[in-house]
């Protein structure tokens, strides 16, 4: 089993749908692996919104693009 832990800076009234759409791509995820009648989850693919703004009533919310390419390794 792989623990990630997942680091994210914003403000208290964004994490909850931060979390939301985490939660929901895992379920999305495990879906898809019953339906393929997989046993084990191999991969779990979390999207990042950094084109397009998460809209929850009248807070508009974009994750920076600094935040995926962080986690890539920096190459000069």
């Amino acid at each position: 089993r792989k623990v990630v832990s997942l680091g994210v800076h914003c403000s208290a009234s964004v994490l909850p749908v931060i979390e939301k759409v985490i939660a929901d791509e895992i379920e999305q995820a495990v879906k898809k692996a019953k339906a393929n009648k997989r046993k084990t989850l191999k991969d779990i693919d979390l999207l990042v919104y950094d084109k397009e703004p998460i809209t929850t009533e009248d807070k508009e919310v974009s994750l920076a693009p600094e935040i995926s390419e962080s986690t890539t390794s920096t190459s000069s």
